[in-house]
């Protein structure tokens, strides 16, 4: 009788240590494992790009039928390469991608508080945010405003972004 209900009292304790980490394993995730995103218009909305922006923003269009690529223009198609144009633009990198901005991000100070990493990269009239958290890396563009307001305006999109991973 008392080692029946030894081997009870040890049935149980099993079980509910299973339960336990079966729960755990369900209920959990770990941003690392997580399959990165192919379209990158699943990253913003036009609400959140025309909040930033002060803008009404258009829904995100592929670039030349890359899904990991998205631009939300402020105007038409047709006149994106003036420079007064105000375009937002994002960019899903694969872990090649991310391989080849290792030299840039060594010399770049890195911007605390944006997912695991991010930095400035580029030049006045192309500044990016690139990011990475996990095993997702995308660049945050805004061009057509000043560079102070730039970042700013990148900062803030970059973080709408990683809300979604």
């Amino acid at each position: 009788m008392r080692v029946a209900r030894k081997n009870m009292h040890m049935k149980w304790k099993m079980a509910v240590i299973s339960a336990g980490l079966f729960a755990c394993g369900i209920f959990t995730t770990h941003p690392a494992l997580a399959t990165p995103p192919m379209d990158a218009r699943s990253l913003l909305t036009p609400v959140q790009v025309s909040s930033v922006l002060g803008f009404s923003a258009k829904p995100g269009h592929m670039v030349q039928s890359d899904e990991t690529e998205c631009d939300w223009p402020m105007i038409s198609l047709a006149k994106m390469n003036s420079k007064d144009t105000k375009v937002v633009e994002v960019k899903i990198l694969g872990a090649d991608g991310w391989a080849l901005l290792a030299p840039a991000a060594a010399t770049e100070t890195p911007l605390a508080g944006i997912g695991d990493k991010a930095f400035y990269g580029g030049d006045s009239d192309l500044m990016a945010l690139y990011v990475k958290k996990g095993n997702v890396q995308f660049y945050v563009s805004v061009r057509g405003f000043p560079l102070d307001q730039i970042k700013e305006k990148e900062k803030r999109l970059a973080k709408d972004a990683l809300a979604k991973l």
